[in-house]
């Protein structure tokens, strides 16, 4: 039984690592690294947007950026699935190695690392966090072993060397993702506990030498400038990006998370109330890394990685009665497996290494073929797509935003256009938008049709009707994922009449049949509109569609 609890455990946290990537930052990270190469400095202003260009930019993430435009250019999308799940294994490796020093090892381990990889799905996409979470564990087992193992007084060599060592160790850190600053946290509260115990300032050294090689980057303090920035703007991220807000109690994927967090604070508060109290920093790191997750979903990584190393340190400070501790990892290997397979598992629908539901391929290919007209016209689009865009059209085209901070002051009023059609208007025609890339989705509003004899029949109609109408808006392109608009007037009327679809819209075809059977459009228009629309590069479920659509509007006719 030990032997299936442990393959279990393996089997079932390495299948969590191998989750397909889905993160839409991805593609504006790789342009960031091709301006790189390309130009051979780093970015200093933002570049790739008709909407911010100019506007400063520190790209302190450069060092895992030029890593992955390698690996994409030698192994594609693979290669980049392989690296996430690479970081991710071996930070659980990590994990499983701290436990150890607790004596936490074999089935016990496993069911650490298991119960850390089913719970860490906040930070399970391809990210430059996957770094900083590996650095983050690795100080983690170092300064855990150095607590357990440090004589009362260390040596200067030794003293010097940790203090090298750490410097070294955040220098790289800083030029690869600004989670070193959570590093600091872990460092500072373990040099505190130090001083306060032994008087010893070894780590505190260590802290301030890692502060000052933390500036030797491209774009030296500006870093900490930009972590400011970001804290100043915490309350705008947290309304309109999902990722920077709490995390959510009734979300399902995020289960683990909250049982380890009652569970670690609950054994850590037995063991104060029974005297076999918890080491200070400990205490500590458990209660900042809380309140940091219980404001941003995304630092939960950082927690859970702190929890279950505090957890087991506790755990095994707790005299339970014989083989209640294995039952507890049995039941617990099988409540996990249930619950991979439950929430887990479904992600890997796809079946691929790449979820591309932030990647709007076809309607990016579609700007590409007809960039002859279109380049260089200021384009909206939805903020999830513009790292894909920025990445596949630029510098034919000019996007709107992305994920990057300088666009965090542009979340207020994205958000505040979208309350009505007039608003949308003003915004688009505000920011000279003459193309927009807009999502489709399932949302519609009442509006009549007026019949021939005059009198009106309503019909619940696409929501872009309204806020894209018809008199300023042409669509010119459309797929089950996006729709592509040019605004009147700013492309040539002949170029215009033959891509326009007037009839056959998307989420709109009860109304253009309707037209047809009152006598408005000819089946002529719409059979040219389907004719265009395949053309377009339609899947061939949408063309048989369209297709029986068009049949059963002749049968009817006739």
């Amino acid at each position: 039984l030990s032997w299936a609890v442990f393959a279990c455990c393996l089997a079932v946290a390495a299948a969590v690592f191998l989750l397909p990537i889905a993160n839409p930052d991805l593609w504006w990270h790789l342009s960031a690294a091709r301006y790189i190469v390309e130009h051979g400095a780093f970015p200093r202003e933002e570049w790739l947007s008709h909407t911010m260009a100019g506007v400063p930019w520190a790209d302190f993430e450069w060092g895992v950026q030029l890593l992955w435009y390698g690996l994409k250019a030698a192994g594609g999308m693979t290669a980049l699935w392989a690296l996430k799940a690479g970081l991710l294994a071996a930070t659980a490796a990590i994990v499983w190695r701290t436990l150890a020093l607790y004596g936490v090892a074999g089935e016990g381990g496993a069911f650490g690392a298991f119960a850390w990889a089913l719970s860490t799905m906040m930070g399970n996409d391809l990210r430059p966090e996957n770094f900083s979470l590996l650095f983050f564990a690795s100080l983690l087992f170092w300064i855990e072993r150095r607590r357990l193992r440090t004589p009362e007084a260390a040596g200067s060599a030794i003293a010097l060397r940790t203090i090298a060592g750490c410097a070294a160790f955040f220098c790289v850190w800083a030029n690869l993702h600004a989670g070193f600053f959570y590093g600091f946290v872990l460092l500072g509260a373990y040099a505190a506990a130090d001083f306060v115990r032994r008087k010893d300032r070894t780590l505190a050294a260590a802290l301030g030498a890692s502060a000052a090689s933390s500036l030797i980057n491209p774009y030296g303090a500006e870093v900490y400038w930009v972590a400011v920035q970001h804290a100043a703007q915490r309350k705008t991220l947290q309304a309109f990006i999902r990722e920077w807000g709490a995390p959510d109690l009734f979300e399902p994927s995020l289960a683990p998370f909250w049982l380890i967090l009652a569970v670690s604070f609950a054994v850590v508060l037995r063991g104060q109330l029974t005297r076999r109290s918890a080491p200070a920093e400990h205490i500590a790191l458990l209660l900042v890394f809380a309140i940091s997750s219980a404001a941003h979903v995304r630092t939960g990584v950082y927690f859970l990685t702190v929890a279950i190393v505090i957890l087991a340190a506790a755990w095994v400070r707790i005299d339970f009665p014989p083989g209640i501790g294995r039952m507890l990892r049995i039941g617990g290997t099988f409540a996990g497996t249930v619950f991979f397979f439950r929430v887990i598992f479904p992600a890997f629908d796809s079946g691929a290494v790449f979820r591309p539901h932030y990647v709007p391929m076809r309607a990016a290919a579609f700007l590409e073929r007809e960039a002859s007209v279109l380049a260089g016209k200021p384009l909206y689009n939805p903020w999830e797509w513009g790292g894909y865009l920025g990445y596949t059209l630029y510098p034919r085209y000019r996007i709107f935003n992305d994920g990057r901070y300088p666009f965090h002051s542009m979340l207020p009023g994205v958000n505040e256009a979208k309350q009505s059609p007039d608003r949308y208007h003003a915004y688009m025609l505000g920011h000279g938008v003459e193309i927009a890339l807009v999502q489709r989705v399932g949302q519609f509003l009442r509006a009549p049709i007026v019949l021939k004899d005059g009198r009106e029949q309503l019909l619940m109609r696409p929501f872009y009707l309204f806020f894209l109408p018809s008199e300023y808006w042409a669509l010119i392109y459309w797929d089950p994922q996006a729709m592509v608009f040019v605004r009147r007037g700013t492309v040539p009327d002949a170029w215009l009449k033959g891509m326009e679809f007037k009839w056959f819209r998307p989420d709109d075809l009860a109304a253009a049949s309707l037209s047809l059977h009152e006598g408005v459009v000819g089946i002529s228009v719409l059979e040219a509109e389907v004719a265009r629309f395949i053309a377009d590069g339609a899947a061939a479920d949408e063309v048989e569609a369209a297709r029986e659509w068009l049949r059963g509007l002749r049968e009817f006719s006739s």
